[in-house]
């Protein structure tokens, strides 16, 4: 067994099967976000696993709206290795980045 989950092993073996993925936290150059993966289809021949980012929803104004966002993570090199680049530059190009909308 790993040293991620807890050592009691019924209760370690019960959240392991419910497990659906897990997340990090991350420093990026405006926000702090998190990153990890999602599992779909768990427990099927189909079971794969997403790559997410998830970001604090900056713009909540109304106690309906969510929290945090996840966003399913580009095959492509990450935003967060990347130097944002403007508007014109970002529609020519589908490399993933920081929506407006998180920045300050």
């Amino acid at each position: 067994m790993d040293n991620t989950h807890s050592t009691d092993s019924k209760s370690s073996s019960e959240w392991r099967q419910r497990e659906m993925g897990a997340l990090w936290k991350k420093e990026g150059k405006t926000q702090q976000f998190y990153s990890g993966f999602f599992k779909l289809d768990k427990g099927t021949p189909q079971e794969k696993e997403v790559n997410v980012v998830v970001f604090l929803n900056k713009l909540k104004n109304n106690p309906k709206a969510p929290d945090l966002i996840v966003y399913e993570q580009s095959e492509q090199p990450s935003f967060i290795e990347h130097k944002v680049e403007s508007k014109a530059e970002s529609k020519e190009n589908s490399v993933d980045e920081v929506p407006e909308t998180f920045l300050d």
